[in-house]
């Protein structure tokens, strides 16, 4: 489990560099007349090729799989009044993190945020 846990954080850990370069402040949106666009020299096909379509549908799935695997056990324990609360706390933190990525959107409320 440590080899998978240590493969996806470099994983993780290339993202957030490729998508720095892109954008290293953050907080800065681009928009086509935006004079916060990406630094001079960066190429942004190193960007675009890290988050090439097949790999974000990717994404969608395992999340959507995580998402689904949180739902039955809740329906499940819903059900039988009974839940090991490590087991599902610990979905619903995955679940909770997850759409922090998603913080901005609309419909996002604030107690979603995890407090872990």
């Amino acid at each position: 489990m440590s080899d998978l846990a240590e493969w996806l954080r470099a994983q993780l850990d290339e993202d957030e560099r490729v998508a720095c370069e892109a954008a290293p402040d953050p907080s800065l949106r681009w928009t086509d007349d935006s004079a916060d666009a990406p630094p001079a020299g960066w190429n942004p096909l190193t960007h675009i090729a890290r988050w090439d379509p097949a790999r974000v549908l990717a994404e969608v799935d395992a999340k959507r799989r995580l998402l689904n695997v949180y739902l039955e056990a809740d329906n499940y324990y819903r059900d039988h009044r009974a839940a090991p609360a490590g087991e599902l706390h610990g979905l619903w933190t995955a679940i909770q993190l997850i759409a922090a990525a998603y913080a901005g959107h609309p419909g996002y409320r604030e107690e979603w945020r995890p407090t872990t």
